[in-house]
Order: C-alpha cells, then sequence, then structure tokens
C-alpha cells in the first residue's frame, strides 16, 4: 500500500548531490528529506526515520552493498541506489544485496517522485534489461534448487 508521504535519508559523498537532491524534493507535498550525509553509517542510523534511503553509487562497490544489506535487514526502510550504473552484474548485487532499484544518472527529476512512489508502494525500479537478468538468475536459482532436492 502506497504511503501518504515519503521520508527521505539520501546518502551521497558529494555535498552538492544531497543539496541538489533536497532541492528536487523540496517541492513535492508527499516527500520529504529526513537528512542528508556523506557517511553510510550514518545513514543506516537515520534509515530508522525513513522509508527510503537513496544511496549514491559513487562509494566503493562493497560499501554500497553493505549499506543495502544492512538497511534492509536491520530496519524497514528500502534503498534506491542511484548514480553511475555498475553493469549488470554490479546491478544484480545491488539486488541481491536488498536495493529495491536503481536510478541511473540522467534521469530526469521529474521521474524520481513516481520511483519514490513505486518503491515505496511495495514495488521495484528495474531497467528492462535488468530485469531480463534477474529472471535469469532466478531460473538458475531454480534449477540448483531442484538438483539438490
Amino acid at each position: 500500500m502506497c504511503q501518504a508521504h515519503i521520508r527521505l535519508t539520501i546518502c551521497t559523498p558529494y555535498p552538492i548531490a544531497a543539496e541538489t537532491l533536497k532541492t528536487v524534493f523540496a517541492h513535492q507535498p508527499d516527500v520529504s528529506v529526513v537528512r542528508g550525509t556523506t557517511t553510510p553509517t550514518i545513514a543506516l542510523r537515520w534509515a530508522t526515520e525513513s522509508d527510503i534511503v537513496l544511496a549514491h553509487a559513487a562509494y566503493p562497490r562493497q560499501v554500497v552493498l553493505d549499506l543495502c544489506r544492512a538497511v534492509s535487514t536491520t530496519t524497514s526502510a528500502l534503498v534506491i541506489v542511484f548514480g553511475t550504473p555498475p553493469g549488470e552484474a554490479g546491478l544484480l548485487g545491488l539486488i541481491e544485496f536488498g536495493a529495491r532499484g536503481y536510478v541511473p544518472s540522467g534521469r530526469p527529476f521529474n521521474e524520481w517522485r513516481e520511483i519514490l512512489r513505486a518503491v515505496a508502494s511495495d514495488g521495484a525500479c528495474i531497467e528492462p534489461q535488468l530485469t531480463s537478468a534477474l529472471l535469469k538468475r532466478h531460473r538458475e536459482l531454480h534449477r540448483r534448487v531442484a538438483r539438490l532436492a
């Protein structure tokens, strides 16, 4: 069920990116930024007060994966990663570690609100080519499990 108001924590190593996103969301009546931080461990702490954590892909890969896993396993917040796509294998890793979506660089800001609402409504933001890769991965896992049974 879609929430009436979405609370965000923004985690990016670039303060200017956080300020830009805060400005974009300041004009959205149903979205508010709880906090912005350059430190993933602080983002995890603030995730308890948020519905969604926007995590920038500019951090080292393992840092982003760890943040996705920690937020998804210790809070009720959801994670959306944004920035330059890390390639198909990297995107699959993000999803497997708990990210609910990925917003690539250059995505128009007017689409972000719909992405947030979709994720907050128990949906996801996944590009078509990644959907295909996820289905292939699911089939592979299903075959492995079937062989073990």
